[in-house]
């Protein structure tokens, strides 16, 4: 359920003629992320991610996903916002009649300039930047509040396999942010030739009031920031 129907005032019709309810609320829906990322030593890199949908997340992918023939059409439609170029080789659903369980998406993709090459440097940042600031915070003021069209618990693990040549050179820093609005939080981590990034944000509300939005902005431009730290890597001596 869309959670601007929920805790209203309803008017449903039944067999017997029609009835007056009050929609329940609903928890936030859960969305869940594992990506294997591998790059290359020229800056391409393959993407093998498992995603696990609740909620009203999981009604929106099904509709989005329901002719199975364009699944892989759909997904680099996504992906090609963030990653010009990409190649999505296989897209698959599980659970897809089941809605009792969450909705599991298994997709793969090229992408042929996922790093950025200069010198004997490499960098990249990680998949999947939540970008509030072009999505909610472009304004520097507003007069009205603020609707969120998502509110989710959305969490995802991002395990990068570094090409043979090429070292750590800096990882980004970390960063929480625990708002009344949401809570973020980026940790990276290096494990042997792996770079791991555990990247989560969690909704508390989907409504901005007028007067907390230039600090709502300021946490925006924070959080936009810290996605867009990079990881630095130098070739090996």
């Amino acid at each position: 359920m869309w959670q601007f129907t929920q805790e209203n005032d309803a008017f449903v019709c039944t067999e017997n003629g029609y009835e007056f309810i009050r929609t329940p609320h609903l928890a936030a829906p859960v969305k869940r992320d594992l990506e294997e990322i591998t790059i290359l030593a020229d800056g391409q890199a393959q993407l093998e991610s498992s995603v696990e949908v609740s909620g009203y997340l999981a009604a929106f992918n099904r509709e989005d996903f329901r002719s199975v023939g364009k699944r892989k059409e759909v997904m680099e439609k996504r992906v090609s916002q963030e990653l010009s170029g990409a190649k999505v080789t296989k897209c698959e659903l599980e659970n897809w009649d089941n809605l009792d369980l969450p909705l599991r998406i298994e997709y793969s993709l090229n992408a042929p300039a996922y790093a950025r090459l200069a010198g004997k440097k490499m960098s990249f940042t990680l998949f999947g930047r939540y970008g509030f600031c072009n999505r909610y915070a472009e304004k520097s003021e507003r007069q009205y509040d603020l609707v969120l069209d998502f509110y989710a618990d959305d969490s995802d693990v991002q395990t990068f396999t570094l090409p043979a040549a090429y070292q750590v050179a800096a990882l980004p820093e970390p960063a929480t942010l625990d708002t009344p609005w949401f809570k973020y939080k980026a940790d990276w981590s290096q494990a042997g030739d792996r770079v791991i990034c555990r990247h989560s944000l969690t909704m508390k509300t989907d409504r901005i009031k007028q007067a907390e939005y230039a600090r709502f902005r300021v946490a925006c431009i924070q959080m936009d920031s810290s996605d867009k730290q990079e990881v630095i890597l130098s070739l090996k001596p």
